[in-house]
């Protein structure tokens, strides 16, 4: 009972405990009493009975200890080499296609450069352990973590060296390696955008969770919160109340969720798996440093003690608290380590080394530093400054890489672990006959305290020591003799130790946690079995289906419109005893296909750019077999597609008065477009699954759209295919479609018997046969009872094969990865001013105390006082300002010339809203004055500029362009074209761009050094080069290590000093950056609490809020930021604030004397600042030629979508060439196909060209917001430089197309005369697809909807061209005939191609099958031949038959062209009026 008692006494004292750390409202308490909230958690979690509880959850979730050893592992990249400054346009792809094989045979390949991405890395993960892996851009985290996590993929260009152990197991690609081990990336947080918060996470749990919510027992529950206790799912819940997503848990992830809760779903949809190490690159994204701390002390706390799982992480920035977290670092400086042990033990090895940290220094700046080369002003006096190479050398010389390498070389698999010892544990020295002397746990005091990352065991032996000051002891690594010393030492330590001490536990894992058990565990590749997996995808694809409402509402809207339009186009076409009427309803039947087929295509940037970005994550991590995901797709697909095909055949099948004899021909009708519909939505996410880009796959669905259209037998009869082609024949589903749409509909209703109408073609070939049989026979689409179950057998095995192509393509598409930032030596940070220096003791000590900066010095200052452009001083105030929607109350303040004002917060405080509120881009109340004058927004825009926080480029500009561009358009006038230059020159010097001022902006992640950086420091540039006198900056630091922060901010000092005035955002304020600024305002939900001078590392700021009464002293040892945040109640754990802070500034005297000084700068008026107040700075012209120059560079420079549409056109080409090839005229059935040539090329340029186009307009939007924003052109000259420039690729597109095409076929080129004109007439056409899909573009707010229309239209235009249907024919659509631009060609390309006058008395004169020479004109023997049977003696000329099929009028052939320019000038009035006017085309 004693027993009982104590147990339940400890138990409530540990819920007291939980109780007071779950209710406390900051983390100040517990680092005021040095009580970390990890150590106290931790604690929590270890206590008896919760402890009990905890590993018996733990165990039910089937755990896996795993070690990772990674021993010698090098890293090689190949490149070609490459011309410094070359990049592709489309002149030289187009002449490389020519020279390239003979500069091939003319002289030897580049050799590759190799450059080793990691460099003899060695290392070690242990369970339960948390791993920070430091150092600067391109120095190989990111490939570290990826060799770890076994997505490392060897290749022709990436070469692996070394051997990484999991447990004893070597990784091998036969190694299932992925099920235990999470690999996720902060730069790529991929959800489903209609899925909910929640529903994310329970799909994450029923894929990868072994064990289910209703299979917990009540003491696996008493682990979680007592409120928790009685949910469905008490683990979701503790989930989402950890990682604070419970207050937005119904929030759906789509695009208005911001990064940092996408970044906190992300680490808590790892945390719902059951893994044993947990990868994570770069988890700080767009979210504070309290909120990072939070998220990372929730997974300590969820996932890395209470699984035992270890931790990986590189991160830009690490605030004093989060590097607090973890048990060990790694750092890396040119793919090489430097580093790697004991956290508690790095400074001071780098004090040894010289490298002295200062206070105002955060640790991790301090290591990064060092690792990128730039440790100078750390140096002690006496010391001299390290290379790379030397750090190197020093840190395989020291104790720590000796232990790790004993370790990693060690046959037996060992568990280290760290543990903070607090309270007595009783040790022993001991022998082992094989390691020698060790010192050994032999009792674990019941009563003490222990602070660890693994259970510590009698027996476990404790390697090493980390004492108070830093300095690490080890046991192992030496002679017996060493080790004895040293064994007997590391024991004196513990023996006589004072406090707490850091200790290096190991053991020997157990058998049963080896090589067989891995593989028994983890052979399979999914937690859960394949029909639960398949079930789970099936429900989450429907609810995605269903939620995606504008995809359903567009697509029925659009089978709906079409269907009604094809039913009234061909009404009561069936049953009419006319050829031309079964030929149009033939054409309904292929027309229908089609429609069903292409509906799809409108889905495919839904499974390229969301569902697969998602897919591939969710498969990397193991959630389901890649065949349940193709299998789930199936299975969605079929309702939408049944749906799709019902409403589209109730519509055209009665109207059309198809076939009513027998009720099995509508269903076969509807099983025919219905598996056609399905097959198109197989295809769509076959090329969704492997295609690299949109642009490849927008080219891939049209060659499709070509082999449905050439090879299903209605432009092409089979009779007139080539041989070499024929094969196609069997194997394309839309030819077996039309022989069972004909087959139902002809066979059997056309009984009347040929005899009586031999004036049909079809009859005069098989006049003993009836109707139908013979227009069945003569168009080859016969089929008994047998072949017409082998059409639908054909249909289903072609779409059997698009799913298993599927699931190759998708089992082994890879997630889009940047190329690794290949660093050579010598190359990572070529600094003039960091040689090896030794500074003073008087200098070293105003490093310490902060006064020292590394700001611009007096020579770079001058440099800035040379820009001969003036900037004009102006003081920037603002009184009140607040929004009616109460994101901002009261804000006031001010910032004069050649200051800076940071505006710091917690997450969604409102820094960004109040610097668009400053800027005038977001309308407020208040007032905001510039030397004293409140300015319109035209005016406001000349003088300042805004940097944005995503950078917005264009990609295919080089750095220097894009200053050009900005500082012609943005420059007074009169201001010279030289001076200009200059001034771009001087921008480019001083902001350190000028090495990459010819690179392509789009191309920096290719740049070996600090691809963020430059383009962070290209946004400011663009700004700069307009002269602003005001420049303000949304989290110019963001993503940046602390070296590429730095070097931002001073540059941001160096413009500040030129007298401009700047207000800037910050999200990961150090206490070095702080101590940058003039002023900070610090905003708590929209609300005011200081505005102020930080002073020397933030003195003044915390002096002010510690002086509050409530408010904590502040530790020294914790970042300002991160205290201030803490004290304010911000972060993802609710925390109340230490005090009424609102109320507390308003009445303080600071306030006051702001006040003062606000109301003093305010009543100072210059009014001279009213006369800029014209919309655009750059006349009219110069903006022109601006602009048209900016977009001519885009299309010549994107390969990606000129070149590759020139390839795409060129392959059509050439498929129509060989099937046209030499094309007998004279032979009725072969000019049928012939006639159709121009037809066929007109639909492919449609289908094609706007296709393409509408996307490529919709990736560059963003960059014309920007640059809308700046006032610096008018919005008519964007969809107007975009047609203008487009012009030279559609004559050389259309050039090459008929020089190809026609060219083979010989129609249409027999002179120059006639190849001008085709060519002519063609270019016209395809500038009114290109206009009408520049105008669908800019009139539709996204791409889907634009595409949607573009389809319905252009399906409108083809049926109602004249060529299926004659113009006599058509019965409530000739208003629609006239708007055609179909027709115009149509009439124009045919008689350019087939006109001969028949009417001259040399051709009156000729009698069939008789020759006559005075007459040129071609002749169709096979059907003079069958007018021997009856009356006819008029000769069956080539030019008549087409007359009598097709209204040709070759008398307005001048009106044609004319009309087709008009409706190219229409379409372009249209782009230009919908782009100014429609409101999501606004800025």
């Amino acid at each position: 009972m004693a027993a009982t008692a104590d147990d339940g006494a400890d138990d409530r004292g540990h819920e007291m405990e939980a109780a007071r750390i779950s209710n406390s409202s900051s983390l100040r308490e517990l680092v005021v009493n040095e009580e970390l909230p990890r150590a106290v958690s931790l604690s929590i979690a270890r206590s008896s009975s919760l402890k009990s509880d905890l590993e018996q959850y733990h165990a039910a979730t089937d755990p896996y200890d795993l070690v990772i050893r990674f021993k010698g592992v090098t890293v090689t990249v190949n490149s070609p080499q490459q011309q410094a400054q070359s990049y592709e346009t489309f002149g030289r792809k187009i002449v490389g296609c020519f020279l390239g094989p003979l500069k091939l045979l003319a002289k030897k390949r580049d050799q590759p450069s190799s450059v080793k991405v990691l460099d003899d890395v060695s290392g070690y993960v242990m369970p339960g352990s948390m791993t920070l892996v430091i150092g600067p851009a391109g120095s190989g985290k990111t490939a570290l973590l990826k060799v770890l996590a076994g997505h490392f993929h060897p290749s022709k260009l990436v070469k692996f060296e070394g051997q990484v152990l999991y447990n004893d197991s070597v990784l091998t690609p036969d190694l299932e390696t992925k099920r235990p081990i999470a690999y996720a990336t902060g730069l790529h947080n991929v959800h489903l955008p209609v899925l909910t918060i929640r529903e994310t996470l329970e799909f994450a749990e029923k894929c990868t969770r072994r064990l289910r919510p209703q299979e917990l027992t009540a003491q696996m529950i008493r682990c979680f919160a007592p409120d928790l206790a009685d949910s469905d799912n008490p683990f979701l819940e503790y989930v989402l109340q950890t990682f604070g997503l419970k207050q937005i848990e119904h929030l759906v992830v789509g695009p208005l969720l911001k990064e940092s809760a996408k970044a906190r779903l992300t680490t808590a949809e790892i945390a719902m798996r059951t893994f044993s190490v947990f990868l994570y690159d770069q988890p700080a994204t767009a979210e504070d440093s309290l909120r990072l701390y939070d998220r990372l002390h929730n997974l300590l706390d969820t996932v890395i003690r209470v699984q035992e799982c270890a931790l990986v992480t590189c991160m830009a920035q690490v605030a004093p608290e989060v590097f607090e977290l973890f048990d060990r670092i790694i750092i890396l400086s040119e793919g090489q380590m430097i580093y790697q042990g004991p956290r508690h033990g790095v400074e001071n090895y780098f004090f040894k080394l010289g490298y002295k940290k200062p206070s105002y220094v955060d640790p991790a700046v301090f290591l990064q530093d060092i690792s990128a080369g730039s440790g100078a002003r750390y140096l002690m006096p006496g010391f001299t400054k390290l290379g790379i190479p030397e750090l190197v050398v020093s840190y395989k010389a020291s104790d720590h890489f000796k232990d790790v390498m004993r370790i990693v070389s060690s046959k037996d698999v060992t568990h280290t672990y760290m543990a903070e010892t607090i309270s007595d544990i009783e040790i022993s020295i001991q022998h082992d006959t094989l390691n020698g002397p060790g010192v050994y746990v032999t009792n674990v005091s019941e009563a003490g305290e222990i602070i660890t990352n693994g259970a510590v065991r009698v027996g476990d032996e404790i390697t090493a020591v980390v004492l108070p000051d830093g300095s690490t002891h080890y046991v192992r690594g030496g002679s017996p003799a060493e080790q004895a010393a040293q064994a007997c030492k590391v024991a004196d330590l513990l023996n006589s130790r004072e406090g707490s001490l850091h200790v290096q536990l190991e053991r020997k894992m157990q058998e049963k946690e080896t090589g067989a058990c891995y593989k028994k565990r983890f052979g399979f590749v999914n937690v859960k079995d394949w029909l639960w997996s398949t079930q789970c995808l099936v429900k989450r694809q429907f609810t995605f289906a269903i939620r995606f409402k504008i995809l359903i509402i567009l697509r029925l809207f659009q089978i709906t419109v079409l269907g009604l339009f094809a039913g009234s186009f061909f009404y009561k076409k069936g049953g009419k005893i006319d050829q031309y009427e079964m030929i149009a309803l033939r054409t309904l039947g292929f027309v229908s296909m089609m429609v069903l087929m292409l509906i799809n295509l409108t889905q495919l940037p839904i499974h390229l750019l969301i569902h697969r970005p998602v897919f591939q994550k969710h498969r990397e991590l193991h959630f389901f077999p890649v065949s349940s995901y193709v299998v789930a797709h199936g299975l969605v697909s079929l309702p939408q597609s049944l749906l799709e095909a019902i409403i589209y055949s109730m519509c055209t099948y009665f109207l059309a008065g198809l076939s009513l004899e027998n009720a099995a021909h509508y269903f076969q009708y509807l099983a025919l477009i219905f598996v056609i519909g399905y097959m198109g939505s197989s295809f769509v996410f076959l090329v969704g699954g492997f295609a690299p880009l949109l642009e490849n796959a927008a080219a891939l669905a049209g060659l499709f759209i070509l082999v449905c259209l050439l090879f299903s037998g209605v432009i092409l009869l089979p009779s007139v295919t080539p041989a070499y082609w024929k094969w196609m024949l069997y194997i394309v589903p839309t030819r077996w479609g039309n022989i069972i749409y004909s087959s139902t509909q002809m066979k059997t209703r056309y009984d009347q018997p040929c005899t009586s109408h031999l004036n049909f073609q079809f009859c005069l070939v098989n006049p003993r046969l009836t109707l139908g049989r013979a227009f069945i026979k003569f168009y080859d689409l016969e089929a008994s009872g047998g072949r017409l179950v082998l059409a639908y057998a054909a249909i289903v095995i072609f779409i059997l094969a698009l799913n298993f192509l599927a699931y190759l393509a998708y089992k082994k598409s890879r997630l889009p990865e940047l190329a690794p930032s290949p660093v050579r030596k010598g190359q990572l940070h070529p600094v003039a001013d960091e040689e090896a220096v030794k500074p003073d003791p008087e200098e070293l000590s105003r490093v310490e105390d902060g006064s020292l900066r590394d700001g611009p010095g007096q020579e770079e200052a001058a440099k800035w006082m040379e820009l001969h452009l003036p900037v004009r001083p102006l003081v920037l105030t603002f009184f009140d300002i607040t929004l009616p929607t109460g994101h901002l109350s009261l804000i006031s303040g001010y910032v004069k010339p050649g200051q800076m004002l940071a505006l710091v917060g917690s997450t969604r405080a409102g820094k960004s809203t109040l610097l668009k509120c400053l800027a005038g881009r977001m309308p407020s109340e208040g007032e905001v004055l510039v030397n004293g004058v409140r300015l319109k927004k035209t005016c406001f825009h000349r003088i300042s500029g805004f940097a944005e926080n995503v950078e917005m480029h264009q990609p295919y500009l080089t750095v220097r362009e894009s200053l050009e561009f900005s500082a012609n358009l943005r420059l007074r006038r009169h201001i010279s074209s030289a001076d200009k230059a200059r001034h771009v020159d001087l921008i480019l010097e001083l902001t350190g761009l000028s090495h990459v001022s010819n690179k392509l902006v789009g191309v920096f992640q290719q740049i070996n050094k600090r691809p963020r950086e430059i383009t962070k420091k290209l946004t400011i540039a663009i700004e700069l080069a307009a002269n602003p006198s005001i420049l303000f900056l949304d989290d110019p630091t963001s993503q940046l290590d602390g070296a590429s922060a730095r070097n931002v901010l001073h540059l941001l000092q160096t413009v500040a000093m030129n007298g401009r005035t700047l207000l800037v955002t910050l999200h990961h304020p150090s206490a070095e950056t702080l101590g940058l600024f003039h002023s900070v305002l610090v905003l708590r939900e929209g609300k005011q609490v200081y505005f102020g001078p930080p002073g020397t590392n933030g003195s003044q700021l915390l002096d002010y809020f510690t002086a509050i009464p409530g408010v904590p002293p502040y530790d020294p040892r914790r970042s300002p930021m991160v205290f201030l945040l803490d004290i304010l109640g911000g972060g993802t754990t609710k925390r109340e604030p230490a005090a009424d802070f609102v109320s507390a500034y308003h009445n303080s005297p600071l306030q006051l004397a702001n006040a003062a000084e606000l109301q003093s700068l305010r009543d100072q008026k210059d009014d001279g600042l009213h006369h800029l107040n014209s919309r655009y700075i750059a006349p009219y012209k110069t903006q022109f030629a601006m602009v048209f120059l900016r977009n001519a560079r885009f299309l010549w420079r994107n390969v990606r979508y000129t070149f590759n549409r020139l390839t795409g056109i060129v392959i059509i080409a050439l498929v129509i060439g060989t099937l046209f090839l030499n094309i007998d005229v004279e032979r009725s059935t072969s000019m049928q196909s012939a006639s159709l040539i121009m037809y066929i090329e007109a639909i492919l340029i449609c289908a094609t060209t706007a296709n393409n186009l509408i996307p490529q307009l919709g990736t560059d939007r963003q960059v014309y917001v920007r640059e809308s924003r700046a006032r610096m052109y008018t919005s008519l000259l964007y969809p107007l430089s975009w047609l203008v420039s487009e012009i030279p690729y559609i004559l050389l597109g259309t050039f090459v197309f008929v020089g190809i095409a026609n060219g083979m076929a010989g129609v249409g080129v027999d002179t120059f005369t006639m190849f001008l004109k085709y060519w002519t007439c063609l270019f016209l056409f395809t500038m009114v697809v290109v206009c009408y899909g520049v105008f669908l573009a800019c009139a539709a707010p996204i791409p889907t909807i634009a595409v949607t229309f573009s389809s319905i239209i252009m399906s409108m235009w083809i049926s109602s061209s004249g060529v299926s249907v004659p113009r006599n024919r058509i019965r409530f659509y000739k208003w629609l005939y006239w708007i055609n631009p179909f027709q115009y060609t149509i009439n124009i390309l045919t008689p350019t191609s087939f006109y001969c006058d028949t009417g001259t008395t040399a051709c009156l004169s000729c009698v069939i099958r008789q020759p006559c020479p005075g007459c040129h004109c071609k002749r169709l023997h096979d059907v003079e031949q069958l007018l021997t049977r009856t009356n006819t003696t008029r000769p069956a000329f080539v030019w008549d038959r087409l007359l009598a099929t097709r209204p040709i009028e070759m008398s307005r052939n001048h009106w044609d062209y004319l009309a087709l320019c008009g409706m190219a000038l229409f379409f372009a009035a249209l782009a230009v009026t919908s782009f100014k006017f429609l409101k999501h085309n606004r800025a």
